[in-house]
């Protein structure tokens, strides 16, 4: 994540003892891309298309019979608390985070926030390729190591792209060393969410898919307040507000987003 509630371009990308599965989001991908976009609990969700993307619900028209809007409003308060409960009991002590964890904390954070499930399943694929247990940063020297992390180093522009994977206290450990530096730029978990979106205080959650995806999922409704085409919202999540010119990273969200699901050719 670049500056100012915005994931930025550093990619290419409760205290647990939690063990990332980096392999593709099985339930997902493939012969289940059906089964998540359409026949599933949360349903209120679409997805317009490349020619004019909706990220929220559609509203109800006032001509529906009174009965219905009663019934509907008793799903939702019912979506709401089941909602909550997912998040509170997300946050509990965990062993690992498998697909479903990571599915999950996809589906509640589209639910709550009224964005398109498909979106932020893009946006988590790359990022972070579905792993939750990642930091990624750039740096003019590769000189940092951490004995129980596994490290990545890539040349990027002038700089290295560096990547550390591996226990989520291991690398709550190393973030906290990380921080110390204010020259780097640190992209954290799940969506890649960068330092300058939390604190100190959040480090022992902020690996944890579905905290680390609602802060990400705030990132972008800003992006969306504040940008009037879905071209600029994706561009913003990366870059921030500055106004750009180059939109690479939508053209790679655009190319994800199709392959998996499907739409414009």
């Amino acid at each position: 994540m670049k500056q100012f509630q915005a994931i930025g371009e550093n990619h290419h990308h409760s205290p647990t003892k939690c063990k990332a599965n980096s392999s593709k989001l099985i339930n997902l991908d493939y012969n289940y891309t059906k089964q998540y976009n359409y026949d599933d609990y949360f349903r209120t969700n679409h997805f317009c298309s490349f020619w004019g993307i909706n990220f929220r619900h559609r509203v109800r028209t006032y001509g529906e019979h009174p009965s219905a809007i009663i019934s509907q409003t008793a799903y939702c308060f019912r979506k709401f608390l089941f909602g909550i409960f997912l998040f509170v009991f997300s946050l509990l002590p965990c062993f690992s985070y498998d697909d479903f964890e990571i599915a999950n904390a996809l589906k509640l954070a589209s639910m709550q926030n009224d964005i398109d499930k498909r979106v932020l399943y893009t946006l988590a694929k790359i990022e972070s390729n579905f792993n939750p247990l990642i930091i990624s940063f750039t740096a003019k020297h590769t000189n940092f190591h951490f004995k129980n992390l596994q490290k990545s180093v890539k040349k990027y522009k002038d700089r290295y792209l560096i990547n550390f994977k591996g226990s989520e206290k291991e690398l709550q450990k190393a973030l906290k060393i990380l921080l110390q530096d204010k020259t780097l730029k640190i992209d954290v978990g799940l969506m890649q969410i960068n330092n300058v979106n939390f604190n100190k205080s959040e480090i022992p959650y902020i690996f944890n898919p579905s905290y680390n995806t609602q802060k990400a999922t705030l990132v972008l409704k800003e992006c969306i307040a504040k940008k009037a085409f879905m071209k600029d919202s994706i561009e913003c999540y990366n870059k921030g507000f500055r106004k750009v010119s180059n939109f690479d990273y939508y053209t790679k969200f655009k190319k994800s987003f199709l392959k998996d699901f499907g739409g414009m050719k």
